[in-house]
């Protein structure tokens, strides 16, 4: 006699619960999202935050100049939850960089964040940029996880989700002109890496700011923050250091100068 097997069939709630539990305070969340840029071999990481009174104008950018992903890692490895190719190799393929991020869940991190996620990366082969566009609220609706749609393709220009009435609708977002401006301004050059876009941030990263400021009874440096204290711990002490660069130079051991790998910008 046969004996029936089984399977599992996750809730569409466990993303954001799995977020949830593993990231926990916001300024991880941040940090895990860092580490991937860093895994990818990126030189510099972008982390812009708006902070807007009203709500649904307010936005974090982590954006990196790293190998980026091609449709193929993110229409694929990207959607499967703790499934990553990091397990399969420890180390990052142009600068040997032994991997920082936790194994498969920095996406968790970043639906841990905001309501709307959009992810744009492109590899130096692609022609076109790969974009994801999520909605947090879907997650939490009483059904199975492969129920819950959302829309992604390849895009000539990017900026376009931003822009095109077409777009938002489909990202089912309102225009959102200085997030536009600063994309069009500060990222119209982006060739490769990966860009997260996260709209509507959670109150949770928006309270966290603000208390810190308001509560402060002197001016409060933005390099003193809870935020940019947790991004300090991963600037390789090489670029902290002008003193050893310096030592370094003179003796011929390096040939030029090291920047920081992490590049932040707080704007209220």
């Amino acid at each position: 006699m046969g004996v029936r097997t089984h399977t599992f069939q996750p809730g569409a709630r466990s993303i954001i619960q799995m977020g949830e539990e593993l990231i926990g305070h916001p300024t991880s969340a941040i940090n895990e999202l860092v580490k991937n840029g860093y895994d990818a071999d990126a030189t510099e990481i972008d982390v812009y935050i708006h902070i807007a009174e009203e709500e649904s104008k307010s936005f974090l950018i982590v954006k990196d100049n790293g190998t980026g992903m091609a449709k193929e890692t993110l229409f694929g490895e990207w959607l499967q939850p703790s499934v990553s190719s990091k397990r399969k190799r420890t180390h990052s393929e142009i600068f040997n960089r032994q991997f920082l991020g936790n194994k498969g869940i920095g996406r968790l991190a970043a639906m841990a964040l905001g309501k709307r996620l959009t992810v744009v990366s492109k590899t130096s082969y692609c022609d076109k940029f790969n974009w994801l566009s999520l909605d947090s609220n879907q997650f939490y609706e009483e059904v199975l996880l492969d129920q819950i749609k959302f829309p992604g393709d390849e895009i000539q220009n990017y900026i376009d989700l931003f822009e095109k009435d077409h777009l938002l609708s489909i990202r089912n977002k309102d225009r959102n002109d200085v997030l536009l401006n600063l994309l069009n301004n500060k990222y119209q050059n982006f060739l490769e890496g990966t860009i997260i876009i996260l709209e509507n941030i959670d109150d949770s990263l928006q309270n966290l700011m603000i208390d810190e400021y308001s509560n402060n009874e002197f001016d409060l440096k933005f390099e003193d923050t809870s935020l940019m204290k947790s991004l300090g711990v991963l600037i390789t002490p090489l670029a902290m250091s002008e003193m050893i660069q310096d030592e370094l130079l003179t003796n011929n051991i390096i040939s030029k100068r090291f920047q920081s790998q992490v590049k932040k910008v707080l704007l209220n």
